[in-house]
């Protein structure tokens, strides 16, 4: 056949006889017993076997290896998410609808995202990170190049992001309209009637100045915070719900002096979800991991790498309605109007809050019951005992929900209220050691990933030798530990850029500005300069 196909002839004969028969075909489709066969592609193939064939020549041996690199996708991604603090990405998108300059616009960016970063950045990878600071904005992913941004470059992206409406989510855009709609309409007094207060105990709660007094929710409870970033949140929330409330509110028509009005029977859905069930949000799948009072902690088993998810009990719930693959966690149970529903006989006193200068910053944990629990779990946090990683935090506090007072801190945690209340509830009989510095401390690379190696040293001269024996290659700290009822530790010198730089933070923080911290600081300063290792030991 391959011949009689290179014969002219013979080819010319079987094209017309194959366009005969498309032609007979079309008439009368019962020619064909099966009709998967590809006429057309047939055709075409018996056309170009008359064709001359071109011959190309390339001196490439392989295709040329591409880089990967982080994509403009990624980089808008992370831009929408904000400046990473509370309420940071709706401050950004009401300043740009504002008639504001570049200039104007690089200041407030700079001052809004501060100094900082996060991980998983890019897509979510692992290896992959933003951090910020005075400069611009930088991007960091495992085999790629590193992406530096200017000011003014991250301000031309979120112009060109605010012109094509892509900075907020279609859902964030529809909530910002209601809001919106709220405060131009008459219920929109609600933004005026509550504020966030500080309390005479040093905490955040709302006021309401319709009651002139802190704002009660309908279960009849008052919350108070800790942080106010969080109560600034549970405002906003008060806010929306109070709105809502009085928008849908129906006229009661006045009853009859001796008519008695009985409340109808009504049927609620409630949600009847356990640790381990799974359950999809945002078309993911989540397993539950941890379920207390106030939050569920979710996680998704799809990736390699544990990442969790927190969400407040109402919240989840009403994203579980979202999504009819949850409709088997969801049960109806009548309520009778003379049901009453017994409150909690112990409530969970104490609050563990966890803090990472990197990860999380303060970040609510866990409530537990009794102390002792409460403090081995903010130990263990800041031992790294606690996370399924190991992954450790720089410092960890116990607070007294009762009392509204932190009671126990726990490693380096900077909240000098919190340092306060403990130090007021502290015995005065207890004397201070003699020394300040308990131990020093060299850290490999407290960029790290995960759990940190950290070696002690019990003098200034082995932990320089340490310290200058790790790599330049690496973000290297040295530092010291405390002896006081507040054990704390501050990095002394850190290795930045290839470069070992004196931290400030000493000159910060209460307590270490005294003689023994300024010496050692003299002496690192002078051993910088020199690269020999000063003869000067802590305490034996």
């Amino acid at each position: 056949m391959a011949e009689k196909l290179a014969d002219p002839r013979f080819h010319a004969t079987l094209v017309q006889q194959y366009s005969e028969f498309r032609k007979a075909l079309a008439d009368n489709l019962d020619m064909l017993r099966f009709h998967y066969h590809k006429l057309n592609l047939i055709q075409k193939q018996l056309y170009e076997l008359n064709l001359p064939l071109r011959e190309h020549q390339i001196d490439m041996m392989q295709m040329p290896l591409v880089r990967q690199f982080i994509t403009d996708d990624e980089v808008n991604a992370d831009l929408t998410r904000g400046s990473g603090f509370s309420g940071g990405k709706a401050h950004i998108y009401n300043y740009w609808q504002e008639n504001h300059s570049a200039k104007e616009k690089m200041d407030f960016l700079k001052n809004e995202y501060g100094t900082g970063g996060h991980s998983h950045a890019c897509s979510g990878a692992t290896h992959s990170g933003q951090d910020h600071d005075a400069k611009g904005v930088a991007y960091t992913k495992s085999g790629c190049d590193k992406l530096q941004m200017s000011w003014a470059q991250v301000v031309q992206r979120i112009d060109g992001l605010m012109r094509k409406g892509r900075y907020l989510s279609p859902e964030e855009e529809a909530e910002r309209q209601a809001i919106e709609e709220a405060k131009v309409d008459p219920l929109g007094n609600v933004y005026d009637r509550f504020a966030v207060i500080d309390t005479e105990d040093g905490e955040y709660a709302i006021w309401d100045s319709q009651t002139d007094d802190y704002y009660v929710d309908p279960e009849g409870i008052t919350e108070y915070f800790m942080d106010e970033w969080l109560a600034n949140d549970y405002l906003e929330e008060v806010r929306q719900s109070v709105a809502a409330m009085d928008s849908v509110q129906p006229e009661v028509p006045a009853a009859e002096p001796d008519e008695v009005v009985e409340a109808p029977v009504s049927e609620e859905p409630t949600w009847n979800y356990q640790v381990g069930d799974t359950v999809y949000l945002d078309d993911t799948a989540f397993c539950v991991e941890q379920i207390t009072d106030r939050e569920v902690q979710l996680r998704d088993p799809s990736l390699a790498y544990p990442i969790f998810r927190a969400e407040n009990r109402e919240n989840f719930e009403r994203m579980l309605s979202k999504e009819e693959r949850n409709t088997a966690l969801r049960t109806v149970t009548e309520k009778h109007p003379s049901e009453i529903i017994p409150e909690t006989e112990q409530e969970c006193r104490y609050l563990v809050t966890a803090y990472h200068h990197f990860e999380n910053g303060f970040d609510d944990k866990l409530d537990y019951y009794t102390l002792e629990e409460a403090e081995k779990a903010a130990q263990g946090y800041v031992d790294g005992t606690m996370e399924d990683d190991g992954f450790k935090y720089d410092g960890a506090a116990v607070y007294d929900q009762q009392e509204h007072k932190c009671i126990r801190i726990y490693g380096d945690y900077p909240d000098e209220k919190a340092y306060a209340q403990v130090r007021a509830s502290a015995k005065p009989e207890q004397q201070e050691p003699e020394y300040f510095i308990d131990h020093f401390y060299v850290a490999e690379d407290i960029q790290k990933r995960g759990a940190l190696d950290i070696k002690e040293y019990s003098s200034f001269d082995d932990a320089m030798r340490a310290y200058y024996a790790l790599p330049n290659t690496q973000r290297k700290a040295l530092g010291a530990m405390n002896t006081r009822d507040l054990p704390g530790s501050l990095d002394f010198v850190q290795c930045v850029d290839g470069k070992d730089t004196i931290i400030q933070d000493y000159a910060q923080v209460d307590g270490w500005q005294n003689a023994e911290v300024m010496d050692i600081i003299t002496q690192l300063e002078q051993s910088i300069t020199t690269r020999e290792i000063p003869p000067v030991p802590a305490k034996a």
